[in-house]
């Protein structure tokens, strides 16, 4: 069983797209969690409710707030509600095998947590988080994947990343072993939550050349700016 963690902010038009691509191309039995990160939603979410899709709504900035913490805070909440003892008052299949996070905005291709997890064997043992390519509807390379801090290439197919993407990630679970979380930092973000996790437990953040997804990323990336009206 693995968990799929989803953080959606206003990315609506992606979320049926992503939720699709994960219950048609994923291989292993999951459940998904999504958290409807304060977006003001008018409408029914775009997405029901399944034997293994669950969606957490929450209404939580204030006017001028800075968001970010507040996703760190939200995506913690998916963590600590999947790790609950009972789901529907049946037992919760307790430990996940493989944790990853798919934002809302990223549609995963055929195969992708197979191909991750068969990876996972071949990584140095310092390795903290997992990505894979980020690419547009031709093929391109696109954000992150092309902006993204490499301190070098481990092997041909390896890169060594100052921080993870936090666009299609998979977790060791010696970070959440040693206590870390989510939540513990200004920004959930990338840069942040990589430096700590390395700093705190040490190793190094990784992406593989061989697994892409489609990344929509302009789609909540779009919104961060945004001042809510009064």
């Amino acid at each position: 069983m693995i968990l799929i963690i989803t953080p959606v902010y206003k990315a609506y038009d992606k979320v049926k797209e992503m939720c699709d691509a994960i219950d048609q191309f994923t291989v292993n039995p999951f459940l998904h969690i999504l958290v409807d990160d304060d977006s003001n939603l008018t409408e029914p979410f775009p997405v029901e409710v399944t034997s293994n899709r669950r969606v957490i709504l929450l209404k939580r900035d204030a006017i001028g707030s800075i968001h970010k913490n507040g996703g760190g805070q939200a995506i913690q909440i998916g963590y600590e509600w999947a790790h609950h003892a009972f789901i529907n008052e049946h037992p919760n299949p307790l430990p996940y095998d493989h944790i990853f996070m798919i934002e809302s905005d990223c549609i995963v291709k055929e195969d992708w947590d197979q191909k991750m997890i068969e990876i996972i064997p071949t990584l140095p043992e310092d390795w903290l988080t997992l990505d894979c390519q980020s690419v547009d509807a031709e093929g391109n390379l696109t954000y992150p994947t092309t902006v993204s801090v490499r301190l070098g290439f481990d092997r041909e197919d390896l890169e060594i990343m100052q921080y993870p993407d936090f666009q299609s990630t998979l977790f060791n679970p010696k970070i959440f072993e040693a206590g870390i979380k989510f939540s513990d930092f200004p920004s959930h973000f990338d840069i942040t939550f990589g430096k700590r996790t390395a700093e705190l437990i040490g190793g190094k953040h990784y992406r593989t050349t061989c697994v892409e997804v489609l990344h929509y990323f302009y789609q909540s990336r779009q919104h961060l700016n945004e001042i809510p009206k009064t």
